[in-house]
C-alpha cells in the first residue's frame, strides 16, 4: 500500500496569505510606515527561521537594547506590527511530522545536535522540556559500509575526527597502514596559512586519505549538501580549524577542548535530541505561541515577488494584491530565493547567489520487523562513495528514538541525492522505492514489502559551504549593512542544523530591535 505525500516546494515557496482582518484589496499594514502610529516590519518566510523571527520579536522575552531594559528585569515585547508571509498553507516549512496508527514520521529533520544550546533552550522556553527525548543508548549507534559489509563506526569520535585509536585499529575499517597514518597525526607541522581549504584537504592532510575516503566522506556526505572536495573547512568544522591552529595537532586540541575546565562542565548524555511526538511540535509550538497575538498578521497563499527599498522603509510588492509597506524586513528564504526577492541590488544578489544548494528525497517506509532476517543494530548506516550505492545512508527510525513505531514494526527512511533522483511524480516515486528495496536487499537480506511507503522531495533545500563560504557570508552582510532595515535569517549562511537555525532567527530578531528603537531615539 502506499501512502504518499511529496513536499517540493518547502523552503523555495515561503510566502502565503490568509487575510485577517483587512479589506478585500488591500491588507492590512499597507499605509506607508510614515503614516502609522507603530512601525509595522515584515518577516518573509514561515519557516523555522521565521517563526523564531516573530515569537521572538512578540515574546515576552522579546527587549529592545535603546529602551535600557535590564536582562534581568521585566522584558517588554516590540512595539510594532509585524507582518509574517508564507507561500504554503502550512507554517514550519521543512520541518514536518506526520503521525499515524502508532507511527511518528518525519518528513526531513528528526533530531538536533545536544551539544548546541539554542534549540533546546526555546524548546524549554516554549514548555516542551518534558518532551525532549535522546537518542536511544547503546553502542555502536552507527554503521559505515565496507566492502559490501555494514562495519559499526569506532568509539573516540570527537568532532567527526577519531581521538581513541584502540576502537579504530579494530573497527577494520582502515587497514594497518591507514591507521598507523591516522595515529602520526600529532607529529604533522600545522598550517600556517589562512586561506580557507576544503574539507577533503584538510582531513587528508591531517590524517591521510584513508580516513577520509572511508570515514569521512560517508560522515560529511550526509551532513552537508556539497562534496566535501568543495565544502570549507572553516564554514563547517572551526572547531577543528582552531584545534590545529592552538594545539598543533587536531587530536591534542580537541582532547583540550573536552576537558570540563575548558567547556564549563561534561555534557552528558544522548548526543541527539528531538520530541516525543516528532520535531514538527516544535514548529507548532512557536506557531500556538504567536498566533493570538493581536499586533501579528499571518499572511497565507501569498508568493512575494519583490523586497525593494523605499525612503520610507520597504516595499513587499505581492502577487495578485496591493503592496505592503513595512519599516524594516527579515528574509528567511534560502539565499538564491531572497536573491530573487532583492532583485534592485545587484551586489547583494550576486553574494546570494554564489551560494549553492542540492536537492534530496527522503523515502520512508514502515515493515514488520519478523521480515528481517536478523536483528537491526545501532540507528542506521552511511555509504561511502566508494561504495558506488544511489543511497547515501539509512536510518533506522523506530531504534533511534524510542515510541516512533508501534511494537513489531520497524520504520526506516533512506537518503536519496543528486544525481539520483528521478522526476517527480508518482513514476518518479516508484523508482525511488524500487532504489531503497535494492538498497535494503544488499546491506541487510531484506526481501519483504513494505506495509506502507511515502516520499518526501525536497527541492534545492540543502545550503552547499563550499569553499571561501565565510567570505561570501562576509560580503553579503556588509551588503545589509548598507541596506537599514534589511535583515537574512535562516540555514544559507551561519549553520545548517535546527539549533543554529534558531540561533540565526534569534539574532536577526535583536538587529531588527535594536534598528526600530534606534529610529525612535
Amino acid at each position: 500500500m502506499q501512502l504518499r505525500w511529496t513536499a517540493s516546494t518547502w523552503f523555495w515557496t515561503l510566502f502565503v496569505l490568509r487575510p485577517a482582518r483587512p479589506s478585500a484589496d488591500r491588507p492590512a499594514g499597507v499605509s506607508p510606515p510614515a503614516a502609522q502610529h507603530a512601525p509595522t516590519v515584515a518577516v518573509v518566510g514561515g519557516g523555522l527561521a521565521g517563526l523564531t523571527v516573530v515569537h521572538r520579536l512578540l515574546s515576552p522575552g522579546a527587549r529592545l537594547a535603546a529602551q535600557g531594559v535590564d536582562a534581568d528585569g521585566d522584558a517588554a515585547p516590540l512595539n510594532a506590527r509585524v507582518v509574517l508571509l508564507e507561500r504554503d498553507d502550512r507554517l514550519g516549512g521543512k520541518i514536518l511530522t506526520e503521525s499515524f496508527d502508532g507511527f511518528v514520521v518525519e518528513a526531513a529533520a528528526d533530531s538536533f545536535l545536544a551539544r548546541k544550546p539554542w534549540a533546546r533552550a526555546l524548546a524549554e522556553e516554549l514548555g516542551l522540556g518534558d518532551e525532549l527525548v535522546g537518542s536511544e543508548p547503546g553502542w555502536p549507534r552507527a554503521f559505515v559500509r565496507r566492502a559490501g559489509a555494514l562495519v559499526p563506526f569506532p568509539d573516540g569520535l570527537t568532532g567527526l575526527v577519531p581521538t581513541k585509536m584502540g576502537p579504530l585499529w579494530t573497527s577494520g575499517i582502515l587497514s594497518p597502514l591507514g591507521c598507523a597514518r591516522v595515529a602520526m597525526e600529532r607529529w604533522i607541522p600545522r598550517r600556517t596559512s589562512d586561506r580557507d581549504e576544503t574539507v577533503a584537504s584538510f582531513v587528508r592532510r591531517r590524517f591521510g586519505s584513508e580516513l577520509y575516503e572511508r570515514l569521512m566522506q560517508p560522515l560529511l556526505g550526509g551532513l552537508y549538501g556539497s562534496s566535501p572536495e568543495q565544502l570549507s573547512i572553516a564554514a563547517t568544522f572551526p572547531v577543528l580549524v582552531q584545534a590545529e591552529r592552538e594545539s598543533g595537532s587536531v587530536t591534542r586540541g580537541l582532547r583540550v577542548q573536552a576537558r570540563p575546565e575548558s567547556t564549563g562542565g561534561p555534557r552528558p548524555g544522548a548526543p541527539f535530541l528531538s520530541l516525543r511526538g516528532g520535531m514538527g511540535r516544535l514548529t507548532e509550538a512557536l506557531e500556538a505561541s504567536i498566533e493570538s497575538a493581536e499586533r501579528l498578521q499571518i499572511l497565507r497563499g501569498t508568493t512575494v515577488e519583490s523586497v525593494r527599498r523605499t525612503p520610507e522603509g520597504w516595499t513587499i510588492d505581492i502577487e495578485g494584491r496591493s503592496p505592503l509597506f513595512v519599516s524594516a524586513v527579515v528574509i528567511t528564504t534560502p539565499a538564491p530565493l531572497a536573491a530573487r526577492l532583492l532583485v534592485e541590488h545587484e551586489d547583494l544578489v550576486a553574494a546570494l547567489r554564489r551560494i549553492p544548494f542540492t536537492s534530496t528525497s527522503v523515502v520512508t517506509a514502515a515493515y514488520d520487523s519478523a521480515n528481517f532476517p536478523r536483528p537491526l543494530e545501532g540507528h542506521g548506516y552511511l555509504n561511502p562513495l566508494s561504495e558506488r550505492r544511489k543511497v547515501a545512508g539509512i536510518t533506522w527510525s523506530s531504534r533511534k528514538f524510542a515510541g516512533r513505531a508501534p511494537a513489531g514494526r520497524v520504520l526506516l527512511r533512506g537518503f536519496i541525492r543528486e544525481p539520483h533522483l528521478p522526476p517527480a511524480g508518482p513514476e518518479g516515486d516508484a523508482r525511488l522505492l524500487e532504489t531503497l528495496a535494492e538498497e535494503l536487499r544488499d546491506a541487510v537480506g531484506l526481501e519483504a514489502a513494505p506495509q506502507w511507503w511515502r516520499v518526501f522531495r525536497w527541492q534545492n533545500s540543502m545550503p552547499g559551504y563550499t569553499l571561501g563560504h565565510l567570505e561570501r557570508v562576509r560580503m553579503i552582510e556588509d551588503r545589509v549593512e548598507a541596506l537599514p532595515g534589511l535583515f537574512l535569517a535562516g540555514c544559507s549562511y551561519g549553520g545548517v542544523g535546527i539549533p543554529d537555525t534558531v540561533r540565526s532567527g534569534e539574532q536577526a530578531a535583536t538587529r531588527l530591535m535594536d534598528h526600530i528603537a534606534t529610529r525612535r531615539t
